[in-house]
């Protein structure tokens, strides 16, 4: 018997991101629009076209909790804050990327947005009040003390992390990915590069990382990346995944690696990759349409859902349920409650 999702929300364009947001659902179209949809009965709540052709939708938070009013979006030109309470743009901001990489927050920080800037860069927005210059968006210096307070804080001059910083690499390629990685700092970030390289920086340092190694070496792409605690996990154009621990003693260390798939010629790219809250499975959404769910621990393939037509984008799990949406772009999102027994929720 193959396993049915809970839900189906049906789009009429292909669908870019998907995430939780409250009681709703949140998807993003290749066409620009953003749409908000009811999680138990997957009817279509509201709608908007804020910008042409987005990539993604973060809810933003304030201190810990969601406002549920405000997402940041990443379109094809840049990045936008988007107030769902007045359905208008608060601000945007022009940022040329060319990448796998999507916006992020810091996690204890939630008012600072990373954004993938340039070639290989990543840009720090404070997003908390607006600035004269770019509205919502004060940039931060990266080699500057993030602020404790608002008492202290003063808005500075853009800095990026750029390919020149790596000296002793002669082709370290485009940024593919980053995530916060908070097992070492909260204002630590994990990225991931072309030619396989995967390094962590600390934003209070400066542009140098504090950790860095050639992890992933004969690879087109590093198209996925995923932070839990300790472990990296970093999906590949040849449909492998790799996992690695993390710390300040033995730095970046691979532990596994597997192949999803062995398709001969056509190898299932890993597009998107999420670990649960409780670190028991992984979902890896591939290119060949088909989603695999992995046991973290093993990285061995206990189920494989067709349920998509197209390549899967995203993927994303609810935190109080454990239950997991994942978006295509065959313009479908499935919500699924699959090897949930025993979920609980843990904080990283």
């Amino acid at each position: 018997m193959f396993p049915s999702p809970l839900l189906t929300l049906r789009s009429t364009c292909g669908l870019t991101s998907v995430s939780h947001h409250g009681s709703h659902l949140l998807t993003t179209s290749s066409n620009g629009e953003l749409c908000q949809w009811d999680r138990r009965s997957g009817n279509r709540v509201s709608s908007w076209r804020p910008t042409e052709e987005l990539v993604c939708a973060l809810p933003l938070q304030s201190h810990g909790a969601s406002s549920y009013t405000s997402v940041a979006l990443q379109h094809k030109n840049g990045i936008c804050i988007f107030d769902l309470s007045r359905s208008a743009v608060s601000c945007g901001l022009d940022v040329v990327s060319s990448n796998f990489a999507r916006i992020r927050t810091l996690p204890l920080e939630s008012d600072v947005l990373l954004c993938p800037s340039g070639m290989n860069g990543i840009a720090c927005y404070d997003i908390r009040v607006p600035s004269a210059a770019n509205g919502w968006f004060r940039t931060f210096r990266c080699n500057t003390v993030f602020p404790d307070s608002d008492s202290n804080y003063n808005a500075l001059s853009p800095s990026k992390y750029t390919a020149g910083l790596y000296l002793d690499c002669n082709d370290l390629g485009s940024l593919q990915n980053f995530e916060a990685f908070p097992t070492l700092g909260p204002f630590h970030v994990v990225a991931t590069y072309e030619c396989g390289r995967v390094s962590i920086f600390d934003l209070r340092r400066g542009d140098v990382p504090v950790l860095s190694c050639d992890a992933c070496t004969n690879v087109e792409a590093l198209p996925s990346l995923s932070v839990w605690k300790s472990v990296l996990l970093v999906g590949d154009t040849k449909g492998e995944v790799s996992m690695f621990h993390v710390s300040d003693a033995t730095g970046i260390r691979m532990l596994h690696r597997t192949t999803l798939c062995d398709n001969g010629s056509n190898p299932c790219v890993v597009g998107c990759l999420k670990v649960r809250d409780d670190g028991a499975i992984a979902v890896a959404g591939c290119w060949d349409n088909n989603i695999r769910i992995l046991e973290t621990r093993t990285l061995s393939v206990k189920a494989v859902l067709s349920e998509h037509r197209d390549s899967i984008t995203d993927v994303h799990f609810g935190a109080s349920t454990g239950e997991f949406v994942t978006s295509g772009l065959d313009g479908n999102a499935h919500v699924w409650n699959l090897f949930h027994s025993g979920y609980r929720h843990e904080y990283q």
